[in-house]
């Protein structure tokens, strides 16, 4: 029996509710209007069932599905790391945070270790990775800059770089996730290093602009000069650095950035030092991947 000709006999009811269904099972959410209206209408008008089946394997090859079974597969085999450091982990009531407590510089070393060694960063994190409005308000704001090569610190999938590779520059950029890696933007993929900035592989320099955005706090704090000291060198004569830093408190250009919502971090803005308390997550991994935490000052 040839299945491709069979009619589809169905009211637009039976076909809202097996679309229903395909994204309860596939993506474990409701259709959105616009996703519901673009495959009623393609098994409507397509009178067989080998629509359905080819509406089933749109959604899987969406980035949505992927990133869901990523995830799932990471909750799965997700280390939890309170158990392995239980001293070190501790709930504070002032704030409701898992915190970890920073005692010595291994401390950074073994939290840098544990991310890699799960493959943390191999899960979509909470940046889009396509060219939307901030992207390519971003990409104008860099482009004030007149830079000819451009290196970007953690460009994800190359957003930022793809439009500045069309308005003539020179693009380069790191990026340590080949999860992201795999999504580059087809024109720069030949311009993307996978690995991270210190490795001894990745030796061009001459840069007229570098910029990392929302990066700096993923950096290991120890290694923190390491970094600096690689930017220098890998920037030309008279080139710029451009960075955004997500930090705490009160900034003197931007006002308040992130509220200070634990009082033991407060002493160590008095003492002008990074906070020895990182805000983790339910498995003991610092929120948003991030490793330095502190306040603007």
């Amino acid at each position: 029996m040839d299945c491709n000709n069979l009619k589809v006999n169905m009211s637009d009811s039976d076909i809202m509710e097996h679309i229903r269904s395909i994204y309860l099972n596939l993506l474990a959410r409701e259709p959105d209007q616009e996703g519901m209206k673009y495959f009623f209408d393609f098994i409507k008008q397509g009178d067989s069932y080998d629509n359905i089946i080819k509406a089933i394997y749109a959604i899987i090859k969406l980035p949505e599905f992927v990133s869901k079974i990523m995830a799932d597969n990471k909750k799965k085999c997700k280390k939890n790391l309170i158990v392995q450091r239980s001293d070190r982990y501790e709930e504070l009531n002032d704030s409701n945070s898992l915190m970890f407590r920073v005692e010595n510089s291994e401390d950074f070393e073994w939290l840098e270790r544990m991310i890699i060694e799960n493959n943390y960063y191999e899960t979509k994190g909470v940046w889009n990775l396509t060219i939307d409005s901030d992207k390519i308000i971003m990409a104008e704001i860099l482009r004030e800059f007149h830079a000819t090569k451009v290196l970007e610190l953690g460009c994800l999938t190359g957003a930022i770089l793809k439009l500045l590779h069309d308005a003539g520059a020179i693009v380069r950029g790191v990026e340590i996730s080949a999860y992201n890696i795999e999504k580059v933007f087809t024109e720069i993929r030949k311009d993307i290093y996978h690995g991270d900035l210190l490795d001894e592989n990745f030796v061009e320099k001459q840069f007229t602009l570098v910029f990392g955005l929302d990066i700096f706090e993923h950096f290991n704090p120890n290694k923190l000069d390491h970094y600096i000291s690689k930017i220098y060198e890998s920037l030309d004569n008279g080139g710029y650095l451009f960075c955004n830093i997500p930090a705490f408190d009160k900034d003197e250009v931007f006002g308040t950035v992130f509220l200070i919502y634990c009082t033991a971090w407060e002493e160590d803005i008095q003492s002008n030092r990074n906070f020895n308390l990182i805000d983790c997550d339910e498995d003991g991994y610092p929120k948003n991947r991030h490793m330095i935490w502190a306040s603007t000052q």
